[in-house]
């Protein structure tokens, strides 16, 4: 009896349909599945790759938080001096944006 052997990624995955059910190994062989994009793509996947993903790539967990924290002193460090100087406007939107940054890097 043959058998028809489907390989996934670095042959780790191997699927195994016997002649008694070529229909079910016809299906699997000419079933379409959408290319994948980072608009149907919500997890890494067999069918969903990094690079099809919203970033591209795994994100650095200790780099976020670096940046983060990095953002947030920023933020603090400006909001201060611009009390400080009276440079109300100013400070205040650099503060903002400080602040949206840090937000932004865990989101």
């Amino acid at each position: 009896m043959a058998d028809y052997k489907l390989r996934g990624p670095a042959g780790c995955h191997v699927l195994r349909f016997s002649t008694v059910e070529p229909n079910i190994a016809a299906a699997m062989s000419t079933q379409t599945r959408p290319r994948p994009n980072f608009n149907t793509c919500t997890e890494v996947s067999l069918y969903c790759p990094v690079r099809a993903t919203t970033l591209g790539y795994y994100p650095n967990e200790g780099l976020n938080i670096f940046l983060a924290i990095g953002y947030g002193l920023a933020a603090i460090v400006t909001l201060v001096f611009g009390v400080w100087k009276r440079t109300w406007g100013f400070s205040v939107a650099v503060g903002a944006g400080c602040l949206l940054e840090c937000v932004g890097t865990f989101s």
